[in-house]
């Protein structure tokens, strides 16, 4: 390795150092539901499903929700989540009155 190479490669290390790239910031943690469901069910819902369980009115709706979308990955329950006439639109779903309603 040459000296200017060298150079480049500390100055690399050292801008790295300085300037670390921002680390990606979690969605922040919901710390109770409107169900009254325990919050550490929303661990096993996919992340853009948790606002729409958290919301549910009742625990039979939250978890029938939740057991929708179990498993899923993010993605594929977003797009399905876009369709579901259960949630309301203020949560990602298509319903324009409620909040998740059993079905």
């Amino acid at each position: 390795m040459s000296r200017s190479e060298t150079r480049r490669a500390a100055d690399t290390t050292a801008h790295q150092a300085a300037y670390p790239k921002p680390q990606a910031t979690p969605e922040p943690r919901i710390t109770f539901t409107a169900s009254g469901v325990p919050v550490t069910v929303l661990n096993e819902v996919p992340p853009s499903v948790r606002r729409a369980v958290a919301a549910a009115e009742t625990h039979a709706a939250a978890y029938a929700l939740g057991q929708r979308y179990v498993g899923m990955a993010d993605g594929e329950a977003a797009e399905r989540l876009c369709t579901d006439r259960s949630v309301s639109v203020l949560y990602g779903g298509a319903s324009s009155t409620g909040v998740a309603r059993p079905i």
